[in-house]
């Protein structure tokens, strides 16, 4: 979401700034700031030298602390704070104190909003920032060399799932859709489930595909997962805890047929027309897989649908004017 926004800010003529606790920053001192009162100290450091005018605090209560903080030396800063996860700090009185002194508060789906509003008691501007998705295609001789990589050249159907490994009921979902194509290679003997990213849970998947290892293929992180999309037969993102599920767009915008749940955020801005949506139900799920895997005709038109609505929709750039109000730059 963050790489999305700077690349939006940048083509219409803003100068912006990425101060990352992990991972790069925009440039080598602004990455890999740590967290907690470290990445506090560190970050308004560099804003202190930086001198901005808006300060976009993401995910977390220490990124909000370094804005307010910066904000006693510089008071007409625009200070917005987005929720990415619905995730609460057990400080949640002290949480919804630091809450009050941002001008805007975004949520990234209405579900979200109502949820955080209600158990932190939030007023004040409040808002649904929806995330966007940028454009890309995927050479066929990088399709070929993701297919070769990972041993998926001639599977059929290979079902993908890209997401972090950090969360118990995301785990829970790689691992139910694991077991529900298991039962598939009864029907389809080459079937194969393709599980890209990493986190601190992902020795749970791996546990749970033991004995079953030539039926799934585990990525660990990868920078731009692009292929994995382009190449599936069937994106799956079967999730007990997701307030967006950003992969779902990715995905749609590089023209996968996708399975998604009901229950997060993404099924405000998706529907049956591009997608098939399901209850999160496992039975419902594998219905649906079987039923996808079946019909060829269905997939590719699916697959049009999704990368049509994706990218007349839902890109970053038709999030310009919720974008630009939410900064004050109408």
């Amino acid at each position: 979401m963050v790489s999305g926004l700077q690349t939006l800010l940048s083509d219409h003529g803003h100068e912006t700034f990425v101060l990352a606790g992990s991972g790069e920053g925009d440039r080598s001192e602004h990455s890999n700031l740590g967290s907690g009162l470290a990445y506090v100290h560190r970050a308004v450091s560099a804003l202190r030298k930086l001198s901005v005018d808006i300060v976009h605090a993401h995910a977390h209560w220490y990124t909000l602390i370094s804005a307010i903080q910066y904000r006693r030396t510089r008071p007409s800063i625009r200070l917005v704070f987005s929720f990415h996860t619905s995730s609460v700090s057990h400080w949640r009185s002290v949480f919804s104190w630091l809450l009050g002194k941002a001008d805007v508060l975004t949520f990234v789906s209405a579900s979200q909003l109502a949820e955080l509003r209600r158990e932190l008691r939030l007023g004040g501007d409040l808002r649904i920032l929806y995330p966007g998705v940028v454009p890309r295609g995927v050479h066929e001789r990088i399709k070929g060399e993701w297919l070769a990589r990972y041993g998926l050249s001639g599977s059929f159907p290979v079902i993908a799932f890209v997401g972090p490994r950090d969360h118990p009921r995301k785990v829970k979902g790689v691992v139910d859709l694991l077991g529900i194509v298991k039962r598939l290679r009864a029907q389809y003997p080459t079937a194969k489930l393709v599980v890209v990213g990493d986190g601190k849970l992902r020795s749970r998947i791996v546990e749970a595909s033991r004995g079953a290892e030539d039926l799934v293929v585990v990525t660990g992180f990868v920078r731009d997962p692009s292929a994995g999309f382009a190449t599936s037969d069937i994106y799956c993102h079967l999730s007990y805890s997701e307030s967006f599920g950003i992969a779902v767009l990715e995905a749609m915008s590089m023209g996968a047929c996708v399975v998604a749940l009901n229950t997060s955020g993404v099924s405000e801005v998706v529907d049956n027309s591009a997608a098939v949506v399901v209850d999160p139900n496992s039975q419902q799920v594998a219905e649906a897989i079987r039923m996808l895997a079946a019909n060829p005709g269905l997939r590719r038109e699916l697959g049009f649908r999704a990368r049509d609505s994706a990218l007349r929709s839902h890109i970053w750039e038709a999030r310009w004017p919720r974008i630009a109000s939410t900064y004050g730059l109408e």
